[in-house]
This record gives structure tokens, sequence and C-alpha cells, in this order.
């Protein structure tokens, strides 16, 4: 590197904000200014993190591209020297962070570098994408299933009105996912909505009549513009999965409740949902509805439909193996409108490809009166 072509970087303190510093030794055998300038060769950090000053309020730094002229007879205290190091490491590691969060960010598109079958190596806690044998979704086939009659089956829904809203996610790339909305206990009206101890109610909860284990409501999320899980080898126009949450484990399992859609018919009972992401149609994302149903209205009874069921993962990274699926063989109708309202509001495409079933033990919960 030329002289002509090397930076100069030039570090002004603000006097304003550190007058102790500013009125150190060194510094008061010095004329005073707003600015005092130390001037270095050209600096082996990535400047480009310290063009924002607004983040430091006392230190800006600008990059001249002059010939480099080192003005040796202003020392440099052994404070400046600290400081300066503090704003080099401090840059250094904030260029980590961001590249790491870049690193970790993924899409869906099949083309990008960021694509599902790169999420096991944009970082180490997504390798369970690439190496896992656990994983979601995957292709459902009767034939290829244990069937169960579903009267044997230990899943017991318990379900109850109450008030939900919907946000969107930044750990989903901003998905919009519907959760529970608890009142506080003194709101009147409300009272069934906490329990003696005083906590609230989950909206829904799920119970293994087997494991005694209990997992609670988390919340709705939809997958657009196909279902994820292919039935008899098929994928559907989009899918909703009722997420529920082991609600006593510091390692939490999931329950991921799922039914395929089909566009179809008009289906009232999707009215809560729709008005839910009309929200995000308006200009205000402020004003965000809370709106009152029954979660076990919009799903098919777990005691007398069919549905698969089968030890999976999360569909999104880091794809972590410890969700149980339950997934109805028939899926539901939807209105073109109501469709429509979902596809528009979340406009990422959020489907991962299938994945290897690996041999893994699907069950049939069925009514086996009815198999021919």
């Amino acid at each position: 590197m030329d002289d002509t072509s090397k930076c100069i970087l030039s570090i002004g303190f603000i006097q304003n904000t550190f007058t102790g510093f500013l009125h150190s030794k060194d510094l008061k055998r010095q004329r005073h200014c707003k600015y005092y300038p130390i001037r270095f060769p050209c600096v082996h950090f990535p400047h480009k993190c310290c063009r924002n000053t607004r983040n430091l309020a006392w230190l800006t730094c600008r990059v001249s591209r002059e010939p480099c002229k080192v003005d040796r007879s202003r020392p440099i205290s052994r404070r400046s020297f600290c400081l300066l190091s503090i704003a080099i490491l401090f840059c250094k590691f904030s260029s980590r962070l961001a590249r790491a969060s870049e690193l970790k960010s993924y899409d869906y598109d099949v083309t990008s570098t960021r694509g599902p079958s790169q999420w096991g190596s944009l970082d180490e806690s997504y390798s369970l994408c690439s190496q896992g044998k656990l994983q979601s979704p995957i292709v459902l086939t009767k034939s290829n299933a244990t069937v169960e009659n579903v009267s044997q089956s230990p899943f017991r829904l318990t379900s109850r009105h109450s008030k939900f809203f919907a946000r969107q996610e930044p750990s989903l790339q901003d998905i919009i996912v519907i959760q529970q909305s608890f009142p506080p206990p003194s709101m009147e009206g409300d009272a069934s909505l906490i329990d003696q101890n005083g906590i609230p109610a989950p909206a829904a909860s799920i119970e293994n009549t087997v494991s005694k284990d209990t997992y609670t409501f988390d919340h709705i999320i939809f997958h657009l513009p196909s279902s994820e899980h292919a039935l008899e080898g098929i994928r559907t126009d989009a899918e909703m999965n009722v997420v529920f949450r082991k609600s006593s484990s510091r390692n939490p399992n999931y329950i991921y409740v799922s039914t395929l859609l089909r566009i179809g018919d008009y289906n009232p009972l999707w009215n809560p949902i729709i008005q839910l992401y009309s929200s995000f149609s308006n200009e205000d994302l402020s004003k965000k509805p809370k709106i009152d149903f029954d979660i076990g209205d919009i799903l098919p009874s777990l005691s007398t439909a069919s549905y698969f069921y089968y030890q999976g993962s999360g569909t999104f990274p880091p794809c972590t193996e410890n969700v149980e699926w339950l997934i109805f063989t028939e899926p539901l109708s939807m209105g073109r409108e109501q469709w429509n309202m979902i596809r528009c509001c979340q406009k990422v495409d959020n489907v991962r490809p299938l994945q290897a079933s690996n041999d893994r033990n699907v069950v049939l919960y069925t009514n086996t009166d009815n198999l021919q």
C-alpha cells in the first residue's frame, strides 16, 4: 500500500462528555479545542462500524484519503491509549457480532446460500438441520403407518374461550404468530381465566394420559404457500400448527397439532383468525385487536378424528428433535378470500422441503371399525 492510498484515522474526544479526561496532565500541555485529534497510520480494524458516531457518545471517527503524516510532537497519554484500545476492540467485537448474526439468518429459498439445504452449515447450533435423523416434515401414508384405534390414543385436548392477539416474530423471519392475551387478575369479567392460585389459565392444554405430562398452548402459526407435510405424497394449500409446550421442563418439549388446509368453501370458523391477520393489512400497526375464540372450535376432536402421530423436529433452525407431531388425516376447508388474507399479511414463504422418514414409526389413530 503506497502513501497516497493509506488512510488516516482521526479520533476526537468530545470535551463536554469526558471533561476529566480532557484535563489530564498530558492534554493540559496543549491548547484545548472541542476535538483533540490523534493521528495514526492505517489501522487494521473495520472502520465501517465507526461511521455512525451516534452509537459512541465520546468517540468520533472519520476516514481521510490524505497521505499518512504521523505527528510525533503530540504524545498520547496512558488513558488515551487505553480508551483507544477499548474503541478498537469494541469495533472488532461489533463487526464479529454483525457477521455472526448475518450467518445465522436463514430463509426458505432452495436456491439461496442461506436456504434449507444450507441451514446446518450456517451455525453450529443448526447442525441437526443437516445431521438429524428425526427431521420434519415428512410424507405420511396410511399404508406405512401402524394403525391404532383412536379411542386408545393417550392425547386429550382441553380448551376454553380466551383472548388472542397476533404479532410478528423476529426469530421466525417476522412470520405472524397468534398468542394468548393474558388479562391482569383484577380485570372484571375475566375471572374464569385465572385459577385459584392467581395464575392465568392457558387457552388450551394437551395431556398425555400415559406419561401424565401436560403441554400448554404456546402459539399458532401458518405455513404458506403450501402445507409442509404431505398426505399420501400430496401437499395442500396451507398448514396450521397449534403449538403446545411442556409446562414443567427446563429443556422444553413440544406437541404440534397440525391441520392441513385446502382452498374451498368459505368457513366461518376461520373468521377470528382472519380478523387477527387483517390487522396487519392496516397502516397503523399499533392498534392490534384482541379476539375471543376457542381453539377447540377450529380443531377436529382428538378423541374421534383420525390423525397421524410421529416423533420429529421443528421445521426451522435450529431443527431440534423434541417435537411430537399430531397431523389430522382430513384437510379442512378455507375460503379463497380467507386464504388470500393470510397470504397477503404473511408475505414470507415458510415451507421446508420434505425430509427423509428414516424408517420412523408412524402411528395412525383412527376408528378401526371403519377400516376396510
